[in-house]
């Protein structure tokens, strides 16, 4: 199956495949998920869920899917799960090592004087990404680097929604998973969605970006 804007997708079987697949991962940790195809009635099952938890949190993996959400559910706290569940630390150079990205996050967090720098280990297990954001000046010297961190989702005693939840990687599904409580997170699947790839992913990011 082929797409001109996004070429060499799934096939349908191998799209069927994966969702089965994913599906398996969140059966076998006991992590609560829908699938269905489109029409099906997921986003009225959604809706259902928050309206009995208006305090829930639902989150996407895209700003398009997450603006088209708002307005199918207006009252629903929705937003990226980039945005909503990971906190961006971002820090002068000066507390940037690249050899010890780690303390080097510790050291900055403890600056701000909030106590928050946490154990190293901590750190280290809920860190999003080992490659920060980096901001340059003007002559091209780095200015400032950020890297995100996974919140301590567990704390939050919140149900978490996790919509168009074939579309989001198994690292970061698996990592999810680790950082909830039993039956805090629900997927909700659908087997004709963009898988998660990288080289799709850009494409639909950037094709989003120039829309």
């Amino acid at each position: 199956m082929s797409n001109d804007k996004f070429p060499n997708l799934m096939s349908v079987e191998d799209r069927r495949a994966y969702s089965t697949e994913r599906q398996w991962l969140l059966s076998e940790t006991q992590t609560l998920s829908t699938m269905g195809e489109a029409g099906t009635g997921k986003t009225h099952n959604l809706k259902e869920l928050v309206l009995v938890n208006p305090d829930a949190m639902v989150v996407t993996p895209t700003h398009r899917a997450a603006n088209v959400l708002r307005d199918r559910i207006p009252h629903a706290d929705i937003g990226t799960y980039h945005s909503r569940l990971i906190e961006w630390i971002e820090f002068d150079a000066i507390h940037y090592d690249e050899y010890n990205i780690v303390q080097s996050i510790r050291r900055a967090l403890n600056t701000r004087g909030d106590g928050r720098g946490g154990p190293l280990d901590t750190i280290g297990y809920r860190l999003f990404s080992w490659k920060p954001r980096m901001r340059h000046h003007k002559d091209g010297s780095l200015k400032s680097v950020t890297f995100g961190l996974w919140r301590d989702l567990a704390k939050l005693e919140l149900p978490i929604y996790v919509d168009e939840g074939s579309m989001v990687g198994d690292y970061q599904v698996r990592k999810l998973i680790k950082l909830c409580n039993p039956g805090q997170l629900h997927f909700f699947l659908d087997p004709f969605q963009l898988p998660p790839s990288r080289r799709i992913l850009f494409g639909l990011i950037f094709y989003q970006a120039h829309c």
